[in-house]
């Protein structure tokens, strides 16, 4: 072989590996910028349907000592991105990622991660909280149907805006699963 050839070899090489290297930092990026993302969004639309048809924020804010909507608003957004982080890492792990193959397993994902966050979260550790910090009378469990409403939106925000965020991992996935449809 000639030097030219070895070169051009070698920089082939070279260019397999920035490309390998981009694609594992972008999907790692994509996870959590997109969860970032999505939680955002969701819990920011969430936010205003409990704010405007419920009332809830200064509630939220209770959880912390301060019942007050500005309170509240901080929590629940807060909570709302923390627990998007959650969904990447549970979508992304070895079991997650077996069954969160396409943008719309992805949704189904997010709207079944609302409705536990309400069974799980609102349902019970918000009422038991909210006792513990002195708000009398609250029912555990607190299952009603507007707060799963209001959970299912958030669920199905973020899957949306995550499976958006994930789609280019998404469609490498794919192709290395059917490289005869290149």
């Amino acid at each position: 072989m000639s030097a030219a050839g070895v070169s051009t070899s070698r920089r082939f090489i070279m260019a397999q590996s920035t490309t390998r290297r981009s694609v594992q930092k972008f999907t790692t990026t994509g996870r959590w910028s997109g969860a970032f993302t999505g939680g955002l969004t969701a819990g920011l639309v969430m936010g205003l349907l409990m704010q405007f048809l419920a009332e809830m924020m200064p509630m939220v804010g209770a959880l912390y000592g301060t019942p007050t909507a500005t309170a509240g608003w901080i929590a629940h957004v807060f909570h709302s991105v923390v627990l998007a982080l959650v969904f990447a890492a549970i979508v992304t792990s070895s079991p997650g990622n077996r069954y969160a193959t396409s943008p719309r397993a992805i949704v189904g994902f997010g709207l079944a991660y609302g409705a536990i966050i309400w069974l799980a979260l609102a349902g019970v550790v918000m009422p038991v909280w909210l006792g513990a910090v002195g708000v009398p009378n609250v029912p555990v469990p607190n299952l009603t149907a507007t707060s799963l409403g209001f959970h299912l939106v958030y669920g199905g925000i973020l899957g949306i805006v995550y499976a958006i965020a994930r789609a280019p991992a998404l469609r490498r996935v794919a192709d290395r699963a059917n490289p005869d449809a290149q």
